[in-house]
């Protein structure tokens, strides 16, 4: 069973329209990406595995029919999949942590009346570096955060992913690990217990944003100009700070590839575009 420790953030779900277009946007900011990868239930990823063990997930509908069923089946991810495209093209939908027991979260969840639904459990074909085929498995967990533009899960992995992916955590870019997902949102004292409900990492709040320092990023909620007039109060993604080993480097990259970007003095800011959701920041 986990300890109250503060959770690892194990990957971060990003819907987007197009797979292929998405590999190109993140090769050319200079990301290693991975091989398409099916799941039974109509969606696909191609994912961008980091050094530190995290991951992204540009996820695209692969098989409408099949999402469809399932979402009429009571499948959370792709449920909650749905109403984010709903209400908006491509962004980020979810930060996922880490579980050695999805389902102790789930009862959890139940007891604070945070449960988005039932437990999803699938498994899916992967090949290992040396090409040869596994099965991987998994268990997901689903909390609800009010907002249909983001939720947080757990993933138990029952039967990991391949582990040698030295070649697809080496990116141009310079990037070596994840740093902090900025959230934008009003912080009222439920949507603060339910984060920390999930990740057991305690809300520190100071001024207009609270911060949860998990075991290896930070998840920062911070109140815009619309949601401190109450006008949008929904949670939503804003942004994906990576660590980078040398900046400068990843300033050339950008640059030669002609990809415009905003330079302060220890980061560097590039704005959402087509295949990327939101915004990406680099910081030394």
């Amino acid at each position: 069973m986990d300890s109250d420790r503060p959770r690892a953030i194990d990957h971060l779900v990003l819907p987007i329209e197009s797979l292929q277009t998405s590999r190109e946007r993140l090769e050319a900011l200079g990301f290693t990406v991975a091989r398409q990868a099916d799941h039974p239930f109509g969606t696909s990823n191609a994912c961008v595995f980091l050094a530190d063990g995290t991951y992204l997930e540009p996820l695209v509908i692969r098989d409408a029919s099949l999402v469809g069923e399932s979402v009429r089946g009571g499948n959370v991810f792709t449920g909650r999949d749905a109403r984010f495209r709903g209400g908006r093209l491509e962004g980020l939908s979810a930060i996922v942590v880490s579980s050695t027991d999805a389902a102790a979260d789930h009862e959890r969840f139940l007891r604070a009346g945070i449960s988005a639904g039932d437990m999803l459990g699938f498994s899916r074909q992967a090949l290992t570096a040396e090409g040869a085929p596994v099965t991987a498995s998994f268990q997901l967990t689903f909390a609800d955060l009010g907002s249909d533009l983001f939720f947080l899960f757990s993933c138990q992995r029952i039967n990991p992913l391949p582990a040698d992916r030295s070649v697809l955590e080496r990116h141009e870019n310079g990037v070596v690990a994840l740093r902090e997902v900025l959230l934008h949102g009003a912080a009222p004292d439920d949507l603060v217990k339910r984060i920390e409900t999930v990740t057991h990492a305690a809300g520190f709040s100071e001024a207009d944003e609270t911060a949860f320092t998990l075991a290896n990023a930070r998840i920062r909620l911070v109140a815009g100009a619309e949601t401190a007039s109450g006008a949008d109060r929904a949670v939503k993604a804003a942004a994906v700070v990576f660590h980078v080993a040398d900046l400068t480097v990843t300033e050339l990259l950008l640059a030669d590839n002609h990809l415009p970007y905003v330079r302060t003095p220890h980061r560097i800011t590039v704005a959402p575009a087509p295949g990327q959701g939101v915004s990406f920041v680099f910081e030394e």
